[in-house]
Parts: C-alpha cells; structure tokens; sequence
C-alpha cells in the first residue's frame, strides 16, 4: 500500500502503529499454540488408550473418545473406520480441538486456566465446566484455578462411582492443578485483558461514534449492497459490535451482537440491543440436525411472521418460507462455504431469558436473539408497529438483515453523518452585508487523523 502521498509524518505513524500490533500479536499467536499442545499431552496422557470396561457408562472408549461420540463424528467425516479404536490420531485430536477446546473457548482464557477447563470439559462435559467458569468472578487464573479443581473434586465425590474410580480421579484432578499451576505461572507477553498501550501521538483506530453516526453508517452499507431499504423501520443485526457502535472481539457462546431498528432516514428508533446471530456452544456441540449447526446468512431475508413462542409473541420463521444459513458440522462458530436454502426450520427472533452477556448456554440454536427479555419486549413493540405490517397483518414478512463489524465501521469512517446546520438569528434585510464573496467557498480538507484512520482500517483489512 502506498502511503507517500499522504506525507513522510503519516508515513511514520503507519509504520509504527503496524509496528507495534505486530509485536502484540505475535507471541499471543504462539501463546495459543503453545497452550493447545501441551493441554492436549495431558489429556491423552489421562485418558490412556483402548478402554472397554462394563463399569464405565461410557463404554468402549479410545484416548478418550467413546464410541458414540466417534459415530456422530463419522456422519460428517465420511471414510473412517466405524470403530473408535481403530480412529486415527489426527481425528482424535480434532475431535478434542472443535468439541472441547474451541467450544469450550480456551484460547480466549489465561494460560494455565485454559488447560484446566479443557480437562474439566473432557471428564465431566463442556455444560458442567461451562456453568463453573461463568460462576467464577475472579480475574486471578491462580485464584480460578484453585476455585475450579476444588469445585470439580467435590462434584465426583459426590458421584455414585466414586468408590470405583474415586482414587484415580482424585489424583487426575490433583495433577491437572499442579500442571495448570505451572502454565499460568510461566511468564506471558501480556496479561489475559489487557491491550496494547496506544502511542500517545495517535488516534484511535475506531473514532467514539453516536447513534447517528451508526443508523446513517448502516443505512450507507444497506443501499451500497442493494439490500432492501424501507422509509418506515429497517430490522438490522451487526456482528461483534456493543451497543455503543464500538466493535468488539468476543469470541463464541457470547452475546457480542447488536439489533437495531432503523428508519428510512438513517435515525435508530429502536435499540441498539445486545444479542447474537449464531447459536452457542450447547447447540453447536449438540446440533438439531445431523449436518450441524445453523448459521443465518449474512444479508437481507424476509420470512418472519408474529407468532407465540414460549409464552410470547415474536417473530416466527414463517411455515411457507425459507431462509439461507451454513452448516458447522466441525464446530468452528464460522460459516462455511456457500449458503444453504432451508425450509421452516425455525429460526426466529426471540428473547435470551436474561443469561449473562459471556454465556449464550441453550438459549440460542440458529435464531436471532436479544440477549435481556425487555430489551426483546421493546423490540416487539416497535416492529408490531411498522405501518406495512398494520396495513398487511396476513401478507407481512419481516425483513431482516446481518451485517458485519467491519462493513459499518468502514462506512462510519468513509462518511460520518452529517452534522445539523447551526441555527442563526435572522438579520434585517436592511442591514449592509460585509464583503460579497467573490467565488463559492472551498470545500473543507479532510482532518488529518480522518486519513490516517482510512490508512490503518485497509491496512488491518
């Protein structure tokens, strides 16, 4: 990219703004694999090899691998060998990187803390170590550590076999604290939350928005992409956004989204709400249909009809629609190749039943939801509202659309919206004027920190 146009000071700035998040990213990447690897070694090491016994509810087993899971994992990874025993090594470990590490969200935890859930998950389910990390208000990973192997010894002392395979869980767990320990106590390059300290002469890459900024931002990108734009209420979801307009980077099972609801000039009228477009780790894991989870779309689709759901009313996936969405048969939490038509499946648009923000448990399965249950209700109230669907109670769809983090920032960045003309006090029409123009006025230059911006978003694209 060149940037000389823009001045040697600009120049330098980029320069060391690249500089800079490529020393933060760099060990954080090997940070990852580093954690993964050995996490993983401590797993099979605990799990052994082929297993058969009739005491064990799971049955016949291998590295940990039961032979259920083994055959579900089989109907989306044709040419296996039907007998977990015979399962290869690398299949394995994919199967402990989707199901447990990523759905678990592990990279995202302090090293130490990441390996001590991991293990959790494998032994007793990811549901179990999911709902104990959530309870845990400590940032220390010393402190969570301690707190979640305590918590986990009491849970299987509890367990009926506890008398059967009591002693061998205790010391698993005993060595899984001592080598987490030893994981969160090695020196990383950063601590768990903290970010990269801002050069002081820079501006922020992504400038502090309003309201107005967003809806004329999302009203930018909806007619740039030819999407369905509508002078009464435009239904919006963006990913990965709070609902200050500022994008974050949550990772899954969170609620890391926004719906709004726009009018044709560009104001929001509705929101914004936080909620996500894709469904959590309990679904995903445990998918509805064989072929995965579903992923709406990225886009405008128009199949929702007010209907009642769990003892309210919402907007319903019409029964005579059908709506595009991905398939995650590998637990990814991304969309995978083209998009899918589906019939009814039953993707609607729906409260969260008030979970917390870091935790989506089985609220979502492939539907949009709005994480609080007001924060719902008053969605509802506004787009019960929209006068096309008072004038068309049967024939109305609601049309919805997703859009990205990185769609509205850019165009919130390109263009901001457009400020109101300041107010001035009339003057007499005899009063003398000043000097006349003599040409109509430049327009103004761009501020500097405006171009900059521009040069660091395509740099980070």
């Amino acid at each position: 990219m060149a940037t000389s146009s823009f001045g040697a000071a600009v120049a330098r700035a980029h320069a060391h703004q690249k500089d800079q998040q490529e020393d933060f990213l760099r060990p954080i990447s090997l940070r990852l694999v580093a954690d993964w690897k050995p996490s993983l070694d401590h797993v099979l090491e605990h799990e052994g090899g082929n297993d058969d016994d009739p005491r064990d509810p799971g049955g016949r087993t291998s590295r940990g691998i039961i032979q259920s899971e083994w055959t579900v994992w089989r109907k989306t990874h044709p040419g296996l060998p039907a007998d977990v025993w015979q399962a290869p090594q690398d299949q394995v470990e994919a199967i402990y990187k989707a199901k447990y590490w990523t759905a678990l969200g592990c990279d995202d935890l302090p090293a130490g803390v990441d390996y001590c859930v991991f293990d959790y998950g494998v032994n007793s389910g990811i549901g179990r170590a999911q709902r104990i990390l959530a309870s845990i208000h400590a940032s220390d990973p010393v402190v969570m550590i301690h707190t979640i192997c305590d918590e986990r010894l009491r849970f299987l002392q509890g367990l009926s076999t506890w008398g059967t395979f009591g002693r061998g869980w205790g010391r698993r767990v005993a060595e899984v604290r001592r080598d987490a320990l030893a994981m969160a106590a090695k020196p990383t390059p950063r601590a768990f939350t903290q970010a990269p300290a801002p050069a002081p002469s820079l501006p922020p890459v992504i400038p502090t928005v309003n309201r107005l900024d967003l809806g004329h931002a999302v009203k930018r990108v909806m007619l740039g992409k030819g999407y369905p734009w509508f002078p009464d209420q435009n239904v919006v979801s963006i990913e990965r956004m709070d609902r200050d307009g500022t994008p974050n980077e949550l990772g899954p099972n969170t609620f890391r989204d926004i719906k709004t609801v726009v009018d044709g000039e560009g104001k929001i009228i509705g929101g914004p709400w936080t909620g996500t477009t894709h469904p959590g780790t309990y679904w995903t894991v445990h998918p509805m249909a064989s072929g995965g989870a579903f992923i709406i779309a990225l886009g405008a689709q128009s199949c929702w009809t007010p209907g009642a759901y769990h003892g309210h009313t919402v907007w319903r996936q019409a029964e005579d629609s059908t709506i595009l969405g991905h398939r995650d048969p590998d637990c990814t939490y991304v969309r995978q190749g083209a998009a899918i038509k589906h019939s009814d499946i039953g993707v609607h648009h729906h409260g969260g039943y008030n979970l917390p923000r870091n935790n989506i448990a089985n609220a979502a399965a492939g539907c949009q939801v709005v994480e609080m249950e007001d924060a719902q209700q008053e969605f509802m109230d506004i787009t019960l509202k929209c006068p096309r669907y008072l004038a068309d109670r049967n024939g109305y769809r609601l049309t919805a659309t997703v859009l990205t983090q990185e769609e509205v920032v850019a165009a919130m960045i390109a263009s901001p919206a457009p400020a109101p003309a300041p107010s001035r006090a009339p003057q007499p029409s005899s009063a003398p004027t000043s000097k006349p123009p003599t040409s109509e006025p430049a327009p103004a230059a761009r501020p500097w920190w405006q171009v900059l911006i521009d040069i660091l978003v395509k740099w980070r694209t």
